[in-house]
């Protein structure tokens, strides 16, 4: 785990020379511990729900209800700046393609694997994030995005590995 966290770190251009917290970097915080409690959940309950699509469902429900309520809160003042119509496509987007099916995609492969494992390959999604980046041109392929990368491989390797079980067979 402390490889995918120095990989992690490596991608983001992490130094403890130049490490200045800011108050988004605690919202992360608090969000990547509900996102470590929802595998949790997912790997203890994902191979008992009934179908993955209903879980799904509620979380779309969920994420609707509670995000209408908190824009209608504190977004009030930027309705009127909003373009409704280049919104909607990517708004689509994002609710069919990041709830219901890599969500899905989640809870059906948590059946399979522990919840450590889960977090793991999902630590990756700053390797993707950083690589997309390149690919579509928005950042530079860099030396950290390529050291932390490898990191993050490197960490899902070991995870992979029953280290118990290569250590009986080499006695």
């Amino acid at each position: 785990m402390l490889i995918a966290i120095f990989g992690t770190a490596f991608i983001s251009g992490l130094s403890l020379t130049d490490l200045h917290l800011q108050s988004v970097d605690l919202l992360s915080l608090i969000g990547a511990i509900f996102w470590a409690g929802q595998l949790i959940v997912f790997g203890r309950y994902a191979g008992k729900a009934s179908s993955p699509w209903v879980v799904i469902t509620l979380i779309g429900l969920v994420e609707f209800f509670v995000g209408t309520i908190c824009t209608c809160l504190f977004e009030r003042a930027t309705f009127h700046q909003i373009d409704w119509l280049a919104a909607i496509i990517p708004l689509a987007i994002l609710a069919i393609g990041i709830t219901f099916i890599a969500q899905g995609l989640q809870i059906i492969s948590q059946r399979q694997v522990d919840p450590a494992t889960a977090g793991l390959i999902l630590i990756t999604e700053s390797l993707f994030a950083g690589l997309f980046s390149v690919l579509f041109g928005f950042d530079k392929l860099t030396s950290h995005l390529i050291i932390g990368g490898s990191l993050l491989i490197l960490a899902n390797i070991v995870m992979q590995l029953d280290l118990v079980h290569l250590r009986k067979i080499k006695h």
